[in-house]
């Protein structure tokens, strides 16, 4: 038996080409005429997220797969003049392996769903582009399937059924994007953003096994689509 696999998805290198080409293909008059409009002083924004995460390269000594993987997810934005407040929902994953003799999976699929706030800003137009910083900060859910293994002890009973429970840790984050209206209130934006968090971990050093909790931080590039609507 063995997990669902986590297939890798493009790099972060080769997802910020096609956005860039994406947003370069915007029509420039389109951006134009969003310049030369005055801002709304209400607004909602509602976006669709695509893209690809890059865990950290320490959970690799936890036998955690460190490539980049698909990732997606939405945001929801409500602002008054450059500044928006809103959630950011985003899903993504990875693998564990399990590095026992006669376990009955060698490896298990880890879920990784963020839920969070988001707090951004139109600080600087560049070459048609909005440049938009952010901070984030919420819960970081992870799950695991399966969520049992089966690991030989040699007793009686022959095995142990181990549970994978869930994981549940505060995360923060920050990122800067550039997007680009076209088509009146929609936009295509390309953000690189940077989450933090905190693990507890245990490794075998010798024939002691070590706890402890370490800190770790990963990396998205996120394509977005976005609607803006106009509220006030």
């Amino acid at each position: 038996m063995t997990a669902r696999p986590r297939t890798p998805f493009m790099a972060p290198a080769v997802w910020a080409a096609v956005a860039a080409a994406l947003l370069s293909a915007c029509p420039a008059r389109a951006a134009d005429e969003s310049a030369a409009a005055p801002e709304p002083r209400y607004w909602l924004s509602v976006a669709a997220l695509m893209g690809s995460t890059q865990p950290d390269a320490k959970l690799a000594d936890y036998q955690w797969r460190t490539t980049p993987a698909a990732g997606w997810g939405g945001q929801v934005l409500v602002g008054r003049g450059l500044a928006g407040l809103g959630v950011r929902v985003w899903d993504s994953g990875t693998d564990q392996s399990i590095d026992v003799p006669g376990a009955s999976v060698n490896a298990a699929a880890v879920n990784e769903l963020t839920y969070e706030a988001l707090l951004t800003a139109r600080l600087w137009r560049v070459a048609g582009m909005n440049v938009e910083p952010s901070l984030s900060g919420g819960r970081l859910h992870m799950s695991y399937h399966p969520d049992q293994v089966s690991i030989p002890t040699g007793g009686p009973s022959g095995a142990t059924m181990v549970q994978l429970g869930p994981i549940n840790e505060w995360q923060w984050g920050a990122g800067l994007a550039l997007s680009r209206p076209f088509a009146g209130a929609w936009s295509a934006g390309l953000g690189l953003d940077a989450r933090f968090y905190s693990l507890d971990t245990a490794h075998r050093n010798g024939s002691v096994i070590e706890t402890g909790r370490e800190s770790f931080g990963d990396w998205s590039l996120r394509f977005r689509i976005a609607r803006q609507i106009r509220i006030g």
